[in-house]
């Protein structure tokens, strides 16, 4: 058995300060892994370090001391800075939208509870559990507060960073297709009128389009602007081909949708 001695108050702090640094050096490189990889493998990564680390770190403070209560505090201080960067990492990047990672709540308890389990089974002779159910609530409680730090800041700073992503008229995204479907469907109308009076396509449709598309009114919940548009008409033996230069932009989440191209073939 192996015989401790007595330490100070100095050479105690100093043992946790220097797990607290060791465990977060290491932890660097996971924690830039996050958000890289798959969530689960992330999540697994996670609770495999803080098992890890924590099994050394209980066994460094196993050697320095033999005061109960100093191994309660060792175990709810030294995973705190790894724990809080794991926090703002993670919202930053779910903030950001960057990537869609585990969620920081969970990655962040889940390191939290992984690494003071060796401090459970190694001092659980010395404290039958209860004393450490004091760092179990306090510690968490101050990651609370982190966390809502951290969340409101980088909400701010999303806001002026994170900007539109333009989705041209080649990547017609779910959002996008009822706009350009609206608009094909008002040449396809026009386009009918105009046959159904003899006039000629292309001139009824630069008269009258407007009248049809009326603004997208039928789009209230939608800030659309656009342009003026262009029309032409390729006749064929028994059809009419309508293309249609019409730029439309609109804003929906942080995306902003432009389109301009469109083109329908009606039988005549």
């Amino acid at each position: 058995m192996i015989k401790r001695k007595k330490s100070t108050h100095l050479n105690y702090f100093f043992t946790i300060l220097t797990l607290m640094l060791f465990t977060l050096i290491l932890a660097s490189t996971l924690i830039f892994a996050i958000g890289k990889l798959n969530p689960a493998i992330n999540f697994a990564l996670v609770i495999a370090y803080a098992l890890f680390a924590g099994l050394i770190s209980a066994k460094v403070i196993d050697k320095v001391t033999h005061k109960e209560k100093r191994e309660i505090l060792a175990g709810s201080l030294i995973p705190l800075p790894t724990t809080i960067s794991i926090i703002i990492y993670l919202i930053i990047l779910n903030n950001l939208k960057f990537v869609d990672t585990i969620g920081p709540v969970w990655a962040s308890a889940a390191f939290f509870i992984c690494f003071n389990i060796p401090f459970l089974v190694i001092f659980y002779e010395h404290e039958k559990h209860k004393h450490h159910l004091v760092g179990f609530t306090i510690a968490p409680l101050a990651l609370a507060v982190v966390y809502l730090f951290a969340y409101f800041l980088t909400s701010f700073i999303a806001a002026d960073i994170v900007q539109p992503q333009v989705i041209d008229s080649f990547t017609l995204a779910y959002e996008v297709a009822p706009v350009k479907s609206y608009v094909e469907g008002c040449m396809k109308s026009v386009a009918e009128q105009a046959m159904a009076k003899n006039d000629d396509i292309k001139s009824y449709i630069d008269a009258n389009l407007d009248s049809c598309i009326n603004s997208f009114s039928a789009f209230e919940h939608l800030s659309i602007s656009s342009e003026e548009f262009s029309s032409s008409v390729v006749y064929g033996e028994n059809t009419a081909t309508i293309k249609l230069y019409y730029p439309i932009s609109f804003t929906e989440g942080n995306f902003n949708y432009k389109i301009s191209d469109f083109q329908i073939t009606i039988e005549r």
